[in-house]
């Protein structure tokens, strides 16, 4: 099993903090968690939630994202797996 978490979520939350930062806005408004390190406690942070990669969902994921082709996941080795799911 594997956890993806969609890129795109990712890099637009980042993008839109960096830019509030930037222009000395407030980030509240955005930030949906408060995490801390060994070092630093409460750090402010927009957490996307991870999902698990399924046969059920692997089109879905992965494959609709880009991240990974059909023909990169059902190589020699996982071409039976991959037509009993009709990964194709």
């Amino acid at each position: 099993m594997t956890v993806y978490k969609p890129y795109a979520r990712e890099a637009e939350a980042a993008a839109e903090l960096a830019v509030l930062l930037a222009q000395g806005e407030k980030i509240d408004g955005i930030i949906n968690q408060m995490v801390s390190s060994p070092t630093t406690k409460r750090i402010p942070a927009v957490l996307i939630p991870g999902m698990s990669v399924t046969r059920e969902n692997i089109r879905s994921t992965v494959v609709l994202d880009g991240v990974y082709t059909i023909d990169e996941i059902c190589t020699d080795a996982l071409k039976a797996a991959c037509q009993d799911i009709g990964l194709k």
